[in-house]
């Protein structure tokens, strides 16, 4: 962030702080969230001998960001993001039709997204090493997640299904991706090509939100949560 706007990372100014910080709110971040960054970049000084920003901030710009951003947060309503059923999620599955790379690609996160109640963190953070096709559908292996902060690991079990289907859909996108190692889902271009680069946790929101306005709902009261929450719910 820092990089793209010519900025000294370490030490930080408190006013660049302060605009990152900003930054985080407007692109949706949590006031939580956006307290543990500023935390870790606190700790970032301290580790290079250096002191944190909010102790070099006389004018308290840092303090005045965190506050506004708690106000505009506790002014919001509730965005709580609604569940996406089976059959909601087997129309927008069926909305990505084609043998196209990035229709193959987007019916596997959909169907894996609801069928293994992940997390967009967690679909993002998948590598191909991660997946095991066996049987009766695929063991995955999530190194870290949002409640697994020591980065212990658990392996999932996900049937193959026989409305959603992930077992049959991610071996479809396997036999597109390739075998080698690196994310299990990479973005594509603009014209729909696979590129190298990995998927971001927006991106995926964006594109469970894309299909979901394709087959009636309404796209702002969806997003990546609503694929767990659809889980919890069937």
């Amino acid at each position: 962030w820092c990089d793209e706007r010519d900025l000294q990372p370490l030490p930080a100014r408190p006013e660049a702080v302060a605009t990152y910080l900003a930054a985080l709110a407007m692109d949706g971040k949590a006031a939580t969230t956006i307290g543990r960054h500023l935390a870790a970049i606190g700790w970032k000084h301290r580790q290079e001998g250096l002191s944190a920003p909010v102790q070099r901030d006389e004018r308290m710009v840092i303090a005045d960001t965190l506050a506004g951003i708690r106000r505009e947060a506790r002014a919001r309503p509730s965005a709580r993001k609604v569940a996406i059923t089976a059959r909601e999620l087997a129309a927008m599955i069926a909305a990505a039709d084609g043998q196209g790379t990035r229709s193959i690609r987007d019916r596997a996160i959909l169907a894996l997204g609801l069928a293994a109640a992940l997390r967009r963190s967690e679909l993002v953070a998948l590598e191909w090493r991660d997946v095991e096709l066996v049987a009766k559908g695929l063991k995955l292996t999530l190194r870290h997640s949002k409640t697994d902060q020591e980065g212990a690991g658990q392996v999932i079990a996900v049937p193959s299904g026989k409305v959603l289907k992930p077992g049959p859909r991610l071996n479809e996108w396997l036999s597109v991706r390739g075998g080698e190692a690196g994310p299990l889902f990479y973005r594509t271009d603009a014209q729909g090509m696979m590129t190298k680069e990995p998927m971001s946790d927006r991106s995926v929101a964006r594109l469970i939100q894309r299909y979901a306005e394709k087959v009636g709902l309404d796209p702002a009261a969806v997003g990546a949560h609503s694929l767990r929450s659809g889980f919890l719910t069937e």
